[in-house]
C-alpha cells in the first residue's frame, strides 16, 4: 500500500500527470507572452508608421513655406530692378 502511495499521490494523479499539466501551464504561459509581445510589436510598428507619416506631413509643409518664401523673394527683386513691369 505504501508502495501505490508513492505512485499515485492523494490528490488522485500520478506524478507522470502531475508534470505534464506543469508542463502544459508553462507552455501556456510561454503562447500567452509570446502573444503579447507580438501585439507590442505591432503596437511599435503602428507608432513608427505614424510618426513617418507625420514627419512627412510636416516635410511637405516646410517646403511649401520654402517655396512661398522664395518665390516671394523673387517677386521683391523683380520689383526691386524694375523687372516686374
Amino acid at each position: 500500500m505504501d508502495a501505490l502511495k508513492k505512485v499515485i499521490p492523494q490528490g488522485g494523479e500520478t506524478k507522470v500527470q502531475h508534470q505534464e499539466k506543469g508542463l502544459m501551464e508553462k507552455a501556456g504561459d510561454a503562447a500567452q507572452s509570446a502573444q503579447k509581445t507580438a501585439q507590442g510589436e505591432k503596437g511599435l510598428m503602428e507608432k513608427a508608421g505614424d510618426a513617418a507619416q507625420s514627419a512627412q506631413k510636416t516635410a511637405q509643409g516646410v517646403g511649401e513655406q520654402v517655396k512661398t518664401s522664395t518665390l516671394g523673394a523673387v517677386d521683391a527683386v523683380k520689383n526691386a530692378t524694375g523687372m516686374n513691369k
